[in-house]
């Protein structure tokens, strides 16, 4: 994209671009422009594609059947050459953390085989919480900004994996991490040739969670600021 321009016409936004001789309109989605204009305000759960919703404390139980998640990378049968298709998916995980601190290296959730594949989500000693994803064949790992998780305190913290620009990024207590003081960025980016983030049938939960949520999905961030306004009743 170059030379970009905004518009507004008429209660609607557009992205203008130019590239050498052509010139492209992009219509930019209402929700996309309303979540952000009601980012301060918005406090609900969002419900689209919520294929495991463990909200009440009774639903947390050590083991429970972890839904499938959208494939990253697949082959393509329509191909003549039988190449590779990038899915553009992605899935997004919300959980609240008790207020009891946790040590590092602490598994909040768990999907992975024997062999390491699956999703994982832990502690770190730096005191952040890392996403690791493993397809069998490579792994990424990304994790949130230091000094945000507060001991004494819970906290709320959604995770979203965005197949189509291939972005990992956190949201902590309805804040986009940004990078802090140590990173130029609070994203990271992940292998456009990673297959997918399934691993066992099982999701092994720790006990600190006191609430889960698992889209397939990709949370817009205005999403996950709602999540968060919209509590779960801890202190």
């Amino acid at each position: 994209m170059s030379y970009p321009d905004l518009v507004e016409q008429d209660g609607k936004f557009y992205l203008t671009e130019t590239q050498k001789n052509v010139g492209r309109v992009h219509d930019l989605p209402a929700a996309l422009v309303s979540g952000l204009f009601n980012q301060f305000d918005h406090a609900q759960v969002a419900t689209a594609n919520l294929v495991l919703n463990l909200a009440a404390p009774s639903a947390l139980k050590p083991e429970v059947p972890m839904p499938r998640l959208p494939d990253f990378h697949t082959r393509d049968n329509r191909r003549p050459d039988h190449g590779d298709r990038d899915m553009r998916a992605g899935f997004s995980v919300d959980l609240w953390l008790k207020p009891e601190a946790l040590p590092a290296g602490t598994a909040l959730l768990d999907t992975r085989t024997p062999e390491g594949q699956g999703l994982l989500v832990t502690t770190t000693p730096a005191g952040t919480i890392r996403l690791s994803l493993h397809d069998g064949r490579q792994e990424t790992n990304w994790e949130c900004d230091r000094g945000l998780l507060a001991p004494g305190a819970s906290h709320h913290v959604v995770i979203t994996v965005d197949g189509g620009p291939k972005i990992i990024t956190f949201v902590v207590d309805g804040v986009l991490c940004d990078g802090g003081n140590e990173r130029q960025f609070g994203w990271g980016r992940f292998s456009p040739t990673l297959r997918s983030a399934n691993g066992a049938a099982i999701l092994r939960i720790s006990p600190a969670l006191a609430s889960l949520r698992v889209y397939s999905r990709a949370l817009r961030t205005s999403e996950a600021v709602g999540n968060f306004r919209a509590g779960n009743g801890l202190p």
